[in-house]
């Protein structure tokens, strides 16, 4: 059986959050040299890991002035992983969406004997909410 391709599993998301974080992080990019952005549907990242010590400061500092500004009051989470940050809604994660994958799945087409998902799981020690 084939099941139609969906693009979304978060099609009520509030976005209206990403405009702010957005802002905050293109000034970073104009502060730190060789960062980038990158925006998805569910969430908005900035990767630094190619930019030194320098990176992970200024890092540091993205995080508390989202936390301060921002990200103040709203149900999102803050993600250092490292080498990148990224802000998403609390309702977003990989495990939700997995999850939601094999509900809609198991309706459409029954019983699910195996699944394999393979991926990288982060550290709760570096999410902020």
């Amino acid at each position: 059986m084939q099941v139609p391709w969906e693009t979304s599993f978060y099609p009520d998301l509030d976005t209206s959050w990403m405009r702010a974080v957005h802002l905050v992080l293109e000034y970073f990019v104009t502060r730190t040299p060789k960062s980038y952005i990158e925006q998805e549907e569910t969430h908005v990242s900035w990767y630094y890991h190619d930019c030194g010590e320098y990176g992970v400061a200024q890092a540091g500092e993205m995080m508390n002035t989202l936390i301060e500004g921002p990200l103040a009051n709203l149900p999102l989470q803050i993600v250092n992983t490292g080498y990148r940050i990224y802000v998403r809604p609390r309702a977003v994660s990989k495990g939700k969406t997995v999850q939601m994958l094999v509900d809609d799945l198991e309706k459409k087409v029954g019983r699910i004997d195996f699944m394999s998902f393979i991926g990288r799981f982060i550290a709760g020690k570096h999410i902020r909410t």
